[in-house]
């Protein structure tokens, strides 16, 4: 400014660079000094902010003598006075990041865009280094958390650290980060909804032990996610959390898990998964169209709910525990390679469509069974039917109910069997 030329005073307080500029004449108020920083990395603070440089006070707003005091601060730190990269504490340095920065890594080269400043806590953003390979993100406090969307469509994020006392990943922090291939998250304790949904790069993901609570749909759509392990710290899978993780083959519940949510493995391709003991509820749709070949129900479960392992088409052998209570409807829908199944005698209710579609199914085993293993039959009410290799059907005397659509897709109307020609009903049957 020709008419109030500046002069510059630099300090450094408390690690932070901080640049003074003497504006010579209070009346040029409108002076507007950030194009002459504008490629050095300055970036003006608040105009009430007091500053304590050297121990004197300087009040942005104030006039002492004719001098006017503007108020900068350098980002990054890490950069010298002509804003080239330095060496600073910006830079990764050690195993992890302190609890000031977020560590990250792009498929590009180039640094993310931080869209998000405020989604990390109380810190306020300082700066965004990418250098030799290797981001930090830097605050001015330690980060609380990753907040809603901090990251969400970053598609040239790659790897990402969190530091060690951030306790919560928000809802969309990371969807659709296409590149996303590891997340390392320390002591989390609480991921929310959609965190990691799209990030279908993802091969694995570690949990830690910290890990408590997890949202729904958190890792919705991972399809390059191939092998899991739920810590017992997890009471509840929630609901669709892996759905749709069409690749996954290894899955790993640790004892302590009590809860597996509503389609939680939906469309994973998972031969063969152990249930801990402290599994106590299995919601519905949780092993839908999976790949299962085999399944124990353990003991503390009481119902199979709707759908559960409906359209398994390779499950084989099914043991249900003995506290079974129900099983719901379309349960076993579906499951075209199992021949036989035991039903327990604390089973009380069997829902319609539970073994249609069952196109192997020639027995059922267990207290309930009809003398020639074909039907279930729970005090009289004819539940279910194994309809393989038959074509004529007398109903066992004895049954005065028929539950609803017990025969119905076995009376020739299933495509890939010939089904019942002929189906004799006793006199005995009141109710159909």
């Amino acid at each position: 400014h020709k008419k109030s030329p500046l002069t510059v005073h630099d300090e450094v307080v408390d690690g932070v660079h901080i640049r003074l500029l003497k504006r010579q004449d209070p009346k040029c108020r409108n002076l507007n000094p950030k194009p002459l920083f504008r490629n050095v990395g300055f970036q003006r603070i608040s105009e009430c902010v007091k500053v304590n440089i050297s121990g004197l006070i300087h009040d942005p707003h104030s006039i002492q003598d004719g001098v006017f005091f503007i108020l900068f601060q350098h980002l990054p730190a890490s950069s010298d006075r002509n804003g080239q990269p330095g060496t600073g504490s910006n830079e990764p340095s050690g195993d992890g990041p302190t609890p000031n920065q977020i560590w990250y890594t792009t498929s590009d080269g180039n640094a993310v865009e931080v869209k998000y400043k405020d989604a990390f806590g109380k810190a306020n953003f300082v700066s965004n280094i990418y250098k030799d390979g290797k981001g930090v993100i830097t605050f001015d406090g330690p980060v609380q958390y990753i907040g809603d969307y901090a990251f969400a469509v970053c598609r040239n994020l790659k790897t990402i650290t969190i530091p060690s006392n951030a306790s919560y990943i928000g809802s969309y922090a990371f969807t659709d980060c296409k590149s996303l291939v590891e997340c390392n998250m320390a002591n989390i304790q609480k991921i929310g909804s959609h965190a990691f949904d799209g990030c279908s790069a993802m091969p694995s993901i570690t949990f830690p032990e910290s890990l408590t609570e997890v949202g729904d749909a958190t890792f919705f759509s991972c399809s390059g996610l191939k092998s899991i392990n739920i810590p017992g710290s997890l009471q509840v899978i929630s609901n669709e959390m892996f759905k749709n993780c069409s690749f996954i083959t290894e899955i790993t519940i640790n004892e302590g898990v009590e809860e597996i949510g509503k389609d939680a493995f939906n469309g994973c391709q998972t031969t063969e998964i152990k249930l801990p003991s402290t599994i106590t509820t299995i919601k519905s749709g949780a092993f839908y169209k999976t790949g299962l070949t085999k399944i124990t129900i353990p003991e503390n479960v009481t119902a199979i709910e709707d759908e559960t392992f409906s359209q398994c088409k390779d499950l084989k052998v099914v043991n249900i525990g003995s506290k079974v209570t129900s099983i719901g409807e379309k349960a076993f829908y579906g499951c075209r390679s199992l021949a036989s199944i035991t039903i327990p005698e604390s089973v009380q209710s069997i829902g319609a469509r539970a073994f249609h579609s069952c196109s192997v199914l020639t027995s059922f085993e267990g207290p309930y069974a009809s003398q020639d293993k074909r039907c279930i039959v729970i005090n009289n009410d004819l539940f279910a039917f194994a309809p393989a290799n038959i074509t004529e059907y007398t109903i066992p005397e004895g049954v005065t109910a028929i539950a609803p659509y017990v025969f119905c897709e076995n009376l020739g109307m299933d495509s890939e069997t010939e089904g019942l020609t002929a189906l004799t009903i006793p006199d005995g049957v009141v109710s159909i």
